[in-house]
Order: C-alpha cells, then structure tokens, then sequence
C-alpha cells in the first residue's frame, strides 16, 4: 500500500546520511523539497476519508449492493481487532519486560500505552482506497460499509481498552 510504502522510503531517508542531511535541518540544501513533501503528504488522510465517503455512496451496481454486511465478517473482525490482537499484542509486551529486552510498563508508559493502542485499532480506510485504485467500486463499497460498522462498534472495547491499558501503564488518574 502506498502509506508503507512511503514509511519505508521515509526510513531509507532517515538511515542515510546525506541524504537526511540534504533534506532534514537548518542548513538542509533541499528544504524546500522536503517541506513540499509534507504538504503533499499532509494531503492524503483527507484524501482517503473522501474516497471512503465517497464508496459509501457509489456503488458498482449489482442486485447486493445495498445490502448490510455480513454480521459474521463484522463479528469476526471485532473480535480480532479488539480482543486476539491486543492480547497478542499485550502478551508479547508482557514477556519482552519479563525477559529484560523491553522496559516495563511502569518504567516507559508512555511507549507502552502507544504500542498497546496500536494492537486495538480498528482497521485502517487504506483497504477501500485500495480497492478503488483496483478499480473495483463494489468491493470499496462493501468494505466501506464494514468498517463503518466497526468503527462504531469499536467505541465500546476501545473505551474499555484504553482504560486498562492507562490503568497497567500508571497513567491513570
């Protein structure tokens, strides 16, 4: 997809050198470039939030194309987005610190309220950008109408989630 692709070429810049020295800095040679990179970078999460809007209203016809989706593929991603993955994710923190190769959670809880959130969002928009760019309307559709009925069930374990991990990491008040 085109956001890891930019995030690895992001980290290909930051690893060599001169080339993070030639865009990167106070007296960055391509500043300007790099500044022109970030604006047009800045242009894509409101970009892919149109084309989700978008697919939500266009269809590519069909006889299912207002059809609600599939209540075992919304259960099925619900379950794995809020309860297998943060416990995965949660888990390998765990045994990281036990072992001494992570820092525990009360020692850097900020790193690990942001990694433990990261194991329980919902999934991301990127899948019907894609599908647009396949040219391929219907799935957009289909997976646009998912996920905004997992985004909306995602309130409730996300609250319930955020608690406990700012509960586990000291944060709370």
């Amino acid at each position: 997809p085109p956001p890891v692709r930019a995030a690895l070429g992001g980290l290909a810049v930051a690893a060599c050198t001169p080339l993070r020295d030639a865009l990167v800095g106070p007296n960055a040679r391509l500043a300007n470039v790099f500044a022109a990179l970030t604006r047009f970078a800045g242009a894509y999460l409101p970009s892919a939030s149109l084309v989700l809007a978008g697919s939500l209203i266009a269809g590519g016809g069909g006889d299912d194309d207002d059809a609600p989706p599939g209540l075992r593929r919304i259960v099925a991603l619900c379950l794995h987005r809020f309860c297998l993955l943060p416990a995965l994710g949660a888990g390998a923190l765990f045994g990281l610190a036990k072992v001494g190769l992570f820092p525990a959670p009360r020692a850097a809880p900020l790193i690990w309220f942001f990694l433990c959130t990261q194991f329980a969002m919902p999934p991301a928009q990127n899948t019907v950008v894609m599908f647009q760019l396949r040219d391929d309307p219907k799935a957009a559709k289909r997976q646009a109408r998912t996920l905004l009925v997992v985004y909306a069930a995602a309130v409730a374990p996300l609250a319930f989630l955020f608690n406990a991990y700012l509960t586990a990491c000291g944060l709370s008040v």
